[in-house]
């Protein structure tokens, strides 16, 4: 008898918004139209494109991204 793995339970979303994402993220940056946010997102925060972001940065990008969060203006 095969084992069943976590995702075989759980398929991977493919929409913008999570469900259930045992992580708590809520915005799937790897959906064709988050990337590009996602990635002017990190050089924003001058993070390289290698490194993911912690738990905090992601919180933070997801806020601006659902329009929960204003960037601040610059004076």
């Amino acid at each position: 008898m095969k084992m069943k793995k976590h995702y075989d339970h759980h398929p991977a979303q493919t929409g913008i918004l999570l469900k259930n994402n045992p992580w708590g993220y809520r915005v799937n940056v790897n959906h064709p139209l988050v990337r590009p946010y996602y990635e002017r997102y990190q050089r924003y925060c001058h993070m390289p494109d290698w490194c993911p972001m912690s738990d905090d940065e992601r919180r933070e990008f997801e806020a601006y991204f659902l329009g929960e969060k204003k960037k601040p203006k610059e004076e």
